[in-house]
């Protein structure tokens, strides 16, 4: 029975090196064949706005940055994916294209 055991768990390991292995070597291989992720071309359509929005000219928007503007304020945390505390342009183009959400709730009957 013991060296029933034993040999399960050499035969499993070996089957995991296998396929970690593989794994490896699939992986490597894949990254030349494999489709390139898509990169962020910024829309010329938020040009003015993101540099209106972007006062200290550094590229990002920042909470203090957005507070003149009621749509920025209250879907900042929900844009800032990467939750940095500012907007890049990828995140600000995201949010201004996205259906603004109601900040009035609708009245109880």
């Amino acid at each position: 029975m013991f060296r029933s055991c034993v040999l399960a768990i050499v035969l499993l390991c070996a089957v995991c090196a296998s396929a970690a292995e593989r794994s490896k070597k699939g992986s490597a291989s894949a990254g030349s064949s494999a489709p390139a992720a898509k990169a962020f071309t910024p829309s010329p359509e938020f040009d003015e706005s993101f540099r209106r929005a972007d006062l200290n000219g550094d590229g990002m928007v920042s909470l203090s940055e957005a507070a003149g503007n009621e749509r920025l304020v209250t879907g900042f945390d929900r844009a800032d994916r990467n939750h940095d505390g500012k907007l890049s342009r990828q995140e600000y183009e995201a949010l201004m294209r996205a259906k603004p959400r109601s900040t009035a709730r609708a009245a109880a009957p």
